[in-house]
């Protein structure tokens, strides 16, 4: 009598678990086949519309903003170069390409290899860490030689970096192409200019590109020649520094950082550490404590894994506080470090305090 009693229950028990689970498993699927529908109907809806919407952006959770100064910002063309490998095209460059790369006016991935589902520019050199040098000289020319009078600025990248776009043409709208200028996250080196690091994203004007392949890289008293070194990002600060090419400031108007060499989490954490950071005494400006070394208008982040790509993407373009409404401030206010400031920004814009 026991034994059937238990048996029963445990009849019970089990069906009830079916039951859960099925039910579970439904409302995955239906779940799914809901947000393939909305997409389906909002598309639909959009190719209907008499109104000229921007279809990923109606997908997305912010809508596209409108304002007549704003739209200038469209205005800006940029190129975006990744650096890549053969073993990452499908693991790192497809979430590159899948997210932030959409918004630039022209995205190139260059590799070693060629890869039609990517697609890849391939390079003619050693896919090593030791012919890193060799591999930026010759993306560069390859852009040069391609694409120098159809853009105005031309970013490096790396396929784990995330770059915000709206907020690089926001700090470039400042900036004349035609000056020979570059940005990114300034650290120190023997050269006294110092040097943007090229995992962060390294942002150089047409006028300093042309400058860069034309004068320094044939000169070898201007350019390494060699095609070794790792350290490609140092290499070309010291090239650009010989040719007149101006580094600038990238800062906000607050001394916050835009370009960073890790991860939103390992820059507060840093950041907090304050001078016990390895970051602190590599940092060409003073570091600032805490969030406050993060800029609102913060441009790149580098050695993000694939996810972080998606997650980052996520929460700066689906996810939308009810009730916040952000400011669009227009034009950017400049930089503290003037010195880096173009004359002629300066008397257009005047300085930042």
């Amino acid at each position: 009598m026991t034994a059937g009693i238990r048996l029963l229950k445990w009849h019970h028990v089990h069906s009830a678990a079916l039951g859960v689970t099925f039910a579970l498993l439904a409302f995955v699927t239906l779940d799914t086949l809901t947000v393939t529908r909305y997409h389906k109907v909002a598309k639909s809806l959009l190719r209907r519309s008499e109104f000229n919407f921007d279809e990923d952006a109606a997908l997305e959770g912010h809508p596209r903003v409108r304002d007549e100064h704003l739209q200038q910002l469209q205005n800006i063309k940029l190129l975006v170069w990744v650096m890549t490998q053969p073993d990452n095209h499908q693991t790192k460059a497809v979430h590159v390409r899948d997210t932030w790369g959409k918004r630039v006016d022209k995205l190139l991935f260059m590799s070693t290899k060629e890869d039609a589902s990517i697609p890849t520019i391939k390079l003619n050199t050693n896919e090593s860490r030791t012919f890193l040098w060799a591999k930026f000289k010759r993306a560069f020319k390859y852009v040069h030689q391609h694409y120098i009078n159809d853009y105005d600025w031309f970013i490096r990248a790396d396929d784990d970096t995330y770059l915000v776009v709206e907020n690089l043409r926001y700090m470039l709208s400042l900036y004349d192409p035609e000056f020979p200028i570059h940005f990114g996250q300034r650290y120190t080196s023997s050269n006294p200019e110092g040097y943007m690091t090229g995992g962060a994203g390294f942002v150089i004007s047409r006028a300093a590109l042309r400058k860069f392949v034309e004068e320094a890289l044939p000169d070898p008293q201007k350019c390494r020649a060699s095609d070794i070194g790792e350290d490609d990002d140092v290499e070309v600060g010291r090239c650009l520094t010989n040719v007149g090419v101006v580094a600038g400031d990238s800062r906000d108007e607050l001394g916050r950082g835009r370009f960073f060499y890790q991860p939103p989490a390992d820059q507060l954490s840093y950041a907090l550490q304050g001078n016990k950071s390895w970051e602190w005494p590599h940092s060409f400006y003073p570091p600032k404590l805490g969030p406050d070394w993060l800029s609102s208008t913060a441009i790149s982040f580098h050695h993000l894994r694939p996810d972080q790509i998606d997650e980052m993407d996520y929460l700066l373009y689906h996810v939308r506080p009810f009730g916040v409404e952000l400011e669009q401030p227009f034009p950017p206010v400049l930089p503290p470090d003037i010195r880096t400031v173009p004359m002629q920004v300066i008397e257009k814009f005047g300085t930042w305090t």
